[in-house]
């Protein structure tokens, strides 16, 4: 009797490992999908604060020196892309709260 036991709990142990590698295998996954997600969106964000801002700086430099008024237009500009790059990740934000 005491060899029956064992064997049980031999096989239950064995078949508890089972079902929690599997937990365990779909935990994983599901974390691995949040991290990449993550990156997606810190990306998004990293493009919607740096394009409207460097787009503004190049512009506004190339358009002051072609018009000889050198620092409203590159300030105008920054400044406008400061503003497009808040509405950027305003959207940003509100579209994940939204998923």
């Amino acid at each position: 009797m005491t060899d029956n036991k064992r064997d049980f709990g031999l096989l239950n142990d064995k078949y508890v490992g089972v079902s929690e590698g599997k937990k365990s295998d779909n935990k994983d996954k599901r974390e691995k999908e949040r991290y990449l997600a993550g990156i997606g969106i810190a990306t998004d964000l990293g493009f919607a604060i740096a394009i409207p801002l460097t787009g503004g700086a190049l512009l506004g430099s190339y358009l002051d020196d072609k018009l000889r008024t050198t620092p409203k237009l590159t300030l105008s500009l920054i400044f406008l892309g400061l503003i497009i790059s808040f509405l950027n990740v305003y959207n940003i934000i509100k579209r994940e709260i939204e998923s």
